[in-house]
């Protein structure tokens, strides 16, 4: 649970987000923080946020100081990251000596500790989780589904509109049917480079083994 709760404010973005429909909605400060959560909610990986997750005591120049890490994220096959979320204007000065704190205090739980700016956050995978995750709970018909697959699997990656044009060469069609191809790429169903900014020329595929009939 939190250490600390975050307050409303009046003169930053505060909010909170979900992991994932039915779990709790984790507080942000800001809305880099916020983006930084969508961005941990959009990877698979990820199992669990909890925000100001510990307090550390730390000794700075001889006067005792306490730390509170923005986040605490888990994960399914690594240790978990505890997470600063700054601006890169303000990492200086006593900031840089919190997050030598919470290096420290991160090495002996065996957990990494990791800083993360706008530099980090606000890239092409924001946009794609911004864009995507609106899809991704979203129960979708099986027909379609297997229609999508079954199309895919003909061959090798291929850019989504040429998918779409052999499926849904009507515009009626392709407004019905690209919902259920948004929500496969979101749920990693179907695979996509999304470290790019996702558009209709990109490639899409399945995994080797889901394309064997």
């Amino acid at each position: 649970m939190p250490v600390r709760r975050v307050p409303m404010s009046y003169t930053s973005v505060t909010g909170r987000k979900s992991l994932a429909s039915g779990t709790r909605a984790v507080a942000t400060e800001s809305k880099l923080e916020y983006d930084f959560v969508t961005l941990m909610s959009f990877d698979p990986d990820v199992t669990e946020i909890e925000e100001q997750p510990v307090a550390i005591i730390y000794d700075d120049n001889g006067k005792r100081r306490s730390y509170t890490p923005d986040f605490l994220i888990k994960r399914r096959a690594a240790c978990p990251i505890l997470a600063e979320v700054k601006p890169s204007r303000f990492v200086k000065g006593d900031v840089k000596r919190k997050l030598n704190a919470g290096k420290r205090y991160a090495a002996t739980r065996g957990w990494s500790f990791q800083l993360w700016t706008e530099r980090e956050i606000r890239g092409p995978m924001l946009k794609n989780a911004q864009f995507l995750l609106g899809y991704k709970e979203t129960t979708r018909p099986p027909d379609a589904v297997e229609q999508i697959l079954r199309t895919i699997r003909h061959g090798d990656a291929r850019p989504i509109c040429d998918v779409v044009a052999e499926l849904w060469p009507e515009d009626d069609a392709r407004a019905a049917g690209l919902p259920t191809l948004w929500h496969l790429i979101a749920c990693r169903t179907v695979f996509c480079d999304l470290d790019r900014e996702i558009d209709m020329s990109s490639a899409i595929w399945l995994e080797e083994g889901a394309r064997d009939d």
